[in-house]
């Protein structure tokens, strides 16, 4: 989890919600029964929620407080289902989507597993943005690198490229997007031609 502070994460995810559920701000403001002007400030980080009002945004939106807070990815205010996601750090839509293949397509479920279990030890995602060696490993860890390389690359220019150079800065961020890609690319065919055969070769084994 981002290392952010609570009300930082609170206003972030009441925002989020809001949004998710197509209300706008007013609506939200008159179902806890505050004002516009008090919600923006929420939404803002600019004023920390009593106890009354943090239970009243959660009822609302039913989820728990600690999700609101940012103590939890889930959501749910199921106790056993909070306890997996707590323990796994996964959202509770993510974990019910392995339940539901679970129950209905064990095979998409085994390649999950399978891209988990490669990744094993092989999640360091500490780079060199200028390092173009950094995609060896495994796929999950590719795509990991490719994400945050990609979310940094704004980031990068904004410190090496000046703001006035608007057309160069443009150029050069899709030249490093493409560069990314095609280094996260190369690495995924290399990672999904291993796991095909892992994958055949355990399938003939049940055989």
């Amino acid at each position: 989890m981002e290392n952010i502070s609570s009300i930082d994460r609170f206003a972030q995810r009441l925002k989020v919600l809001r949004k998710e559920r197509g209300i706008t701000q007013q609506q939200l403001a008159d179902g806890v029964g505050i004002s516009k002007g008090g919600l923006s400030y929420y939404e803002n980080a600019g004023r920390t929620p009593d106890i009354s009002i943090l239970e009243r945004f959660a009822d609302y939106f039913g989820v728990t407080t600690d999700y609101l807070l940012g103590r939890t990815n889930a959501q749910t205010q199921k106790a056993k289902l909070q306890s997996v996601c707590n323990y796994t750090g996964l959202s509770d839509k993510a974990v019910n989507l392995l339940s539901d293949l679970k129950e209905n397509s064990p095979a998409q479920l085994r390649v999950i597993n399978f891209l988990l279990e490669q990744a094993a030890g092989d999640m360091d995602i500490t780079y060199d943005l200028n390092d173009t060696d950094n995609f060896d490993g495994s796929i999950l860890n590719a795509v990991v690198r490719y994400l945050n390389r990609y979310s940094g690359c704004d980031e990068y220019l904004a410190e090496y490229v000046s703001s006035g150079d608007e057309g160069i800065s443009s150029t050069i961020q899709n030249a490093l997007y493409q560069l990314i890609l095609n280094q996260a690319v190369a690495a995924l065919k290399k990672g999904v031609d291993e796991m095909v055969d892992v994958l055949y070769e355990n399938t003939k084994s049940r055989d």
